[in-house]
């Protein structure tokens, strides 16, 4: 009788945990997005490159695009889909593409909500990291040695955790 208390208490305070946790991972989950233009006035205010993809991305198809080069050949890319829905299928497409860089060694991590997806990808050469919050994607593909600069402008816009 007693060993049957002490496993319903074990019990109850592993699940309270488990909810605990799952309620703190929740919280954290970035739901505010923010338009191209901000993201050209952050890109701006921190002293890089802001390149408008315009030209090569179809605004009417798809959405408001820029690319903030924070160094040479070092770019992370912003775009502001016309709906969710075309995000969603943006983000899927660069996730699809970036899995084909997978080899031995590799880690990767990924969440998929409604309106919120996260895809990143390591190997031993490359950092791959894909956000999509609601109608917005922003990803980045640079050398591993690249990747503490561009996980910090994704923190700083509220784009990574």
């Amino acid at each position: 009788m007693k060993d049957e208390k002490k496993v319903l208490i074990i019990i109850g305070i592993v699940i309270a945990i488990v909810i605990a946790v799952s309620l703190y991972c929740i919280k954290r989950i970035p739901t505010e997005t923010i338009t191209l233009e901000e993201f050209q006035k952050n890109t701006q205010n921190c002293g890089y490159e802001y390149v408008d993809n315009c030209v090569t991305i179809p605004v009417e198809e798809l959405g408001k695009s820029g690319t903030a080069y924070i160094k040479d050949q070092i770019g992370v890319e912003f775009t502001e889909c016309i709906s969710d829905s075309i995000a969603l299928s943006l983000y899927s497409n660069y996730a699809y593409c970036y899995m084909d860089f997978k080899q031995s060694g590799y880690s990767e991590n990924f969440l998929s909500l409604k309106h919120y997806g996260t895809y990143t990808l390591e190997t031993q050469g490359m950092y791959m990291h894909i956000t999509r919050i609601k109608n917005t994607v922003m990803n980045v593909q640079v050398p591993i040695e690249e990747k503490p600069i561009v996980v910090k402008f994704m923190k700083d816009l509220k784009y990574l955790n």
